[in-house]
């Protein structure tokens, strides 16, 4: 199941375009690589460049995966092409064109390039948005890869407070009336209160 929501998740129309450069993946296959710190489906170049910082890249087909790491692909958990569009790219300049200090890469540029913008894009929040991601309105605990998959696990909700035990008083947890390091008030000696 892991792999068949993992190959459909690379077939979403906003996942067969770099989000970096722009290159267009290969049409009914997606790209084969996704750098899993920013959970973007990337290019070759743009791989090599994560990977020259140090950012983690798996390969789609050559890696092996976990349903919680592809559902942290879905755009409901701030995952894929869009997402990354919208919360590290939204203010960079068109593809191909500069800005200060670089260039936003175009398909056939040097690799040096690709590595510039990434590291400015990624590490250096040169771009990022201001605003937050909202994702589409599916719900969160739903994989969004296909309304036929089946729930993949619930979120688990923290206990509300009126649900936690309460006392008027807080417990004695030890009686230091004998440490011979504490004073009479209950803080090291020669330590003020």
């Amino acid at each position: 199941m892991t792999e068949i929501a993992l190959k459909k998740l690379r077939k979403l129309d906003e996942n067969m375009e770099c989000p970096n450069c722009g290159t267009k993946a290969q049409p009914g296959i997606g790209f084969g690589n996704i750098c899993v710190k920013f959970k973007t489906f990337i290019c070759d170049n743009c791989k090599t460049s994560h990977q020259a910082i140090s950012h983690r890249v798996k390969s789609i087909t050559m890696s092996n995966w976990t349903m919680d790491e592809v559902n942290e692909l879905t755009d409901q958990r701030c995952g894929g092409n869009s997402a990354a569009l919208h919360i590290w790219l939204q203010n960079s300049p068109p593809i191909g064109q500069r800005y200060p200090g670089g260039c936003r890469p175009k398909p056939g540029d040097s690799i040096d390039i690709f590595k510039k913008f990434i590291l400015d894009c990624y590490e250096h929040g040169k771009f990022k948005s201001t605003t937050p991601y909202i994702p589409s309105s599916v719900p969160s605990n739903y994989s969004a890869v296909s309304s036929s998959l089946k729930l993949v696990h619930a979120p688990k909700q923290p206990p509300s407070l009126s649900s936690i035990p309460h006392s008027n008083s807080a417990p004695v947890l030890h009686d230091n009336s004998d440490d011979p390091f504490l004073s009479s008030h209950g803080s090291p000696v020669g330590q003020r209160v």
